[in-house]
């Protein structure tokens, strides 16, 4: 068998891993320790992975599993907004499916109405210089059958796409480094507007899982932050972290224009 050839932008440094814990976990320890912006932590399984709020990350082998470290210099209120710049730029490394590629707020990635892929962002600063990890996984091959939200793979959606992890790494790389540079060239205006054409749940009844809390209104838009604007009784709620659930999941996975 012909090893696949892993091709990435310049400047990009692979930490490749059969097995591993998490890419997360390894990436902040390698920027911890003083890792280059571009450093990339990429394993064929994880044995501990991890997706928001602690929840495990189902992570059989065939799918995609990556950190991406980067030393950003924007201010730290903005940094949340490379939630929005990753989902873009998934969507655009998966524009050769069929099927419509959308978003669920604030970090799903959603192919044909259902989970395919989600984001994890962590930073911290260590001797002064700040970093930041965006944690990323993609069911290329397999999913979970019990997720709390339907969930699919790509191969799953189409079974007559032959694409491998490593393609997907590549692919989404190089998206990602285009995406990340318009980011920090003109600002989150262009992200914001590519994400909320294809945020699903626009206009729509939604409830918000919060601290101490569930909050229900209607999901009116994205602030120029990314937070989640919440419509209840008249009045615009700003929402920056919690978990949105649709009472009718089918009739939320229509796209807001």
């Amino acid at each position: 068998m012909i090893k696949h050839i892993i091709d990435l932008p310049k400047g990009c440094i692979l930490h490749r891993f059969d097995i591993i814990g998490s890419t997360n976990v390894e990436a902040r320890k390698l920027a911890e320790g003083g890792a280059a912006a571009w450093s990339v932590v990429w394993a064929k399984t994880q044995t501990n992975g991890r997706g928001r709020a602690g929840k495990d990350w189902y992570s059989p082998v065939g799918n995609l599993y990556m950190s991406v470290i980067l030393r950003p210099e924007a201010v730290t209120e903005n940094l949340p907004q490379l939630s929005f710049v990753t989902a873009v730029a998934v969507q655009k490394a998966l524009d050769f499916l069929r099927y419509p590629v959308t978003f669920k707020w604030p970090n799903d990635i959603l192919l044909n109405g259902k989970k395919v892929a989600g984001i994890l962002l962590e930073s911290g600063m260590t001797d002064s210089k700040r970093w930041l990890v965006i944690g990323l996984g993609i069911n290329v091959k397999e999913f979970p059958k019990d997720a709390d939200y339907p969930a699919t793979s790509i191969c799953a959606e189409d079974e007559e796409i032959k694409v491998s992890p490593e393609q997907m790494l590549e692919e989404v790389i190089k998206s990602l480094a285009k995406e990340i540079d318009t980011w920090e060239r003109e600002g989150f205006a262009s992200v914001r507007k590519a994400w909320l054409k294809s945020a699903v749940g626009i206009g729509r009844p939604i409830n918000m899982k919060l601290p101490g809390e569930i909050a229900a209104g209607i999901f009116d838009s994205l602030d120029e932050s990314g937070n989640l604007l919440l419509k209840v009784e008249g009045r615009v709620r700003k929402i920056s972290a919690g978990e949105l659930f649709f009472d009718d999941i089918g009739a939320a996975n229509a796209t807001g224009n």
